[in-house]
């Protein structure tokens, strides 16, 4: 059977053995899979045979409240590596502080970002809903400002919607370190 030769070829390679490696591997074939054969491409193609323009994808806002401006380089590069099809705007909410756009700037290019600077004593709450209401994205994706992001987590959060038709997708945390 296929599973079996599939299994077998898996067997006789070490490198299968190492669950990581074995992940990673599923995880690009997914992505491929979807951005080959999922509804939307399947979609673009037929409209480039039959002349009609498609809808673009939609556009995508990342929301990055801190009130710590030791981590905004930390923070920002994480941003500037993410790689979304359309690219990102970043609304940068720097809870009780001014950032330096020089730095935002050397950081992020020509992406488009919009700062906001809520007060210390402003609800972290309300730094959210001012970073949402500024958002021009019709996705909107929050992200911390200590973490770790792969380049394509949100592309793969919009593959999720897209293939789920959820309103709300999330992902679990792969690894954690802990010091």
């Amino acid at each position: 059977s296929v599973l079996r030769s599939a299994a077998a070829a898996m067997a006789a390679d070490p490198e299968w053995a190492d669950p990581l490696r074995r992940e990673e591997f599923s995880v690009v074939v997914r992505r491929a899979a979807l951005d080959a054969h999922s509804s939307r491409p399947w979609a673009a193609r037929v409209a480039e045979r039959i002349g009609v323009r498609l809808a673009p994808a939609e556009t995508v806002s990342i929301l990055l409240a801190t009130r710590r401006p030791e981590q905004l380089a930390f923070a920002l590069r994480q941003v500037a590596k993410q790689q979304v099809p359309g690219g990102a705007e970043l609304v940068l909410a720097a809870h009780g502080f001014a950032p330096d756009p020089g730095v935002v700037r050397d950081h992020l290019g020509d992406r488009p970002v919009t700062v906001l600077t809520p007060g210390a004593d402003t609800l972290f709450g309300a730094v959210l809903a001012q970073a949402t209401a500024a958002a021009a994205g019709e996705v909107v994706v929050k992200f911390d400002d200590d973490d770790w992001y792969g380049a394509d987590v949100v592309a793969d959060l919009l593959r999720a919607r897209r293939y789920s038709g959820a309103t709300l997708v999330g992902m679990p945390a792969e690894f954690v370190y802990l010091e």
